[in-house]
């Protein structure tokens, strides 16, 4: 077997869900696992490459595709060895100016979700749709403007009418 540690390759596998957002050339960032790193720094390294190969048979026992990065260790502070375990983080899509709301705001219909907005004092149901979730987060893709006063908490006893105030606005 040969090795070349100054061009490595790491495998790893992406759910069969992310099928249709998967692309070559889509950022990953990779940290060392901690065991690695720690005697030499006080925080992981990262550094980051792109996808350079995706299989297009999926795993029928992972239900997943394998994917390639390719990290040139040359210029790299990470101590990198063949064999290792690293953590890899892929960008699926890039949101960029994307409206977001909490996901706790988020009430759930036949339909999808709505929200509940204030206009003219009185909460409104509108129905959005939504993209992506980041922790505590949802990307809203139609249904709100930016602007918009939307009804975070007390949800269980609003309804389209209610009157409310405004407490605080982000």
């Amino acid at each position: 077997m040969l090795t070349d540690s100054k061009a490595l390759l790491v495998q790893y596998q992406l759910p069969q869900e992310y099928s249709a957002q998967m692309a070559i050339n889509q950022h990953v960032h990779i940290t060392t696992a901690q065991q690695a790193w720690a005697e030499k720094t006080d925080k992981p390294p990262v550094t980051t490459s792109t996808v350079s190969y995706i299989s297009p048979i999926l795993i029928t026992n992972s239900h997943a595709y394998l994917a390639h990065a390719r990290i040139n260790t040359l210029n790299n502070t990470m101590i990198l060895k063949p064999g290792m375990t690293v953590l890899l983080t892929q960008t699926l899509q890039e949101d960029h100016k994307a409206l977001v709301v909490p996901g706790l705001s988020l009430v759930p219909t036949f339909n999808g979700f709505s929200v509940y907005t204030i206009d003219h004092h009185k909460a409104k149901a509108v129905p959005i749709e939504t993209g992506n979730r980041y922790s505590t987060w949802v990307i809203v893709n139609h249904g709100l403007k930016p602007g918009d006063q939307i009804i975070t908490n007390k949800l269980n006893d609003i309804h389209p009418g209610s009157w409310v105030t405004a407490s605080q606005t982000i």
